[in-house]
């Protein structure tokens, strides 16, 4: 698959000031791994990632089974919750 080169820009000026421009195929691929989550079956445990403008982590879990859903800003943060969701 080719690459592009293009740029995507991110408008929200009222709270970080200057739009930040995203290459085009960082911003698929984001929209890619969100439709996956929206479609993908099962009763799995569904993690992942996302990455602000400033580098900072937040890492995301959604309990299909319970429909319950966490944002923390860790790995371990998450592994507790995680933990709590099986043990409690």
């Amino acid at each position: 698959m080719k690459t592009s080169n293009a740029e995507f820009n991110v408008f929200d000026n009222s709270l970080y000031g200057q739009p930040k421009k995203l290459p085009l195929g960082s911003v698929l691929k984001n929209l890619l791994q969100v439709f996956i989550q929206l479609f993908a079956n099962g009763d799995e445990l569904r993690i992942w990632i996302t990455t602000d403008r400033y580098g900072n982590k937040s890492w995301h879990a959604y309990d299909t089974v319970s429909d319950r859903s966490t944002i923390q800003s860790s790995e371990a943060e998450l592994r507790t919750w995680i933990e709590q969701r099986y043990y409690n």
